[in-house]
């Protein structure tokens, strides 16, 4: 479940709770137990007709069950862009790097530092 909270026109607050969720284990048998809650203040950089980046710091809280993966905190900075360069083309991508935090040594809870871009094609329609 995702919620927002526009606190302005370029300020929001962004609220990721997974409810279930499910892996499966070494034993090849599914874990299912909730996730962590992530909350993600986000601004927008800059906003135009064909360009929206956005700019945001996930929080993520270790609120969910270890045995699939959850329980983990971590800070998450990551940098997002909506385009739409013509009008049958929107690309939407972004960056993050994920530095786990937690009370547990890294060992026990197998957090390593990530970076992950992405990038999508919402639509593209050659009619």
């Amino acid at each position: 479940m995702t919620l927002y909270t526009p606190l302005s026109r370029r300020f929001e607050l962004r609220y990721d709770l997974p409810i279930i969720s499910s892996s499966k284990g070494s034993t090849n048998d599914y874990h299912t137990a909730a996730g962590d809650l992530t909350i993600t203040p986000r601004v927008i950089l800059s906003e135009s007709q064909d360009l929206t980046q956005s700019f945001g710091v996930a929080f993520r809280t270790p609120t969910g069950n270890d045995t699939n993966g959850n329980g983990i905190a971590a800070i998450t900075p990551g940098y997002e862009f909506w385009s739409n360069p013509w009008d049958k083309l929107v690309v939407r991508g972004g960056a993050t790097m994920a530095v786990p935090y937690s009370h547990d040594s890294f060992s026990q809870s197998g957090a390593r530092n990530t970076f992950e871009a992405h990038k999508m094609f919402d639509q593209i329609d050659f009619h």
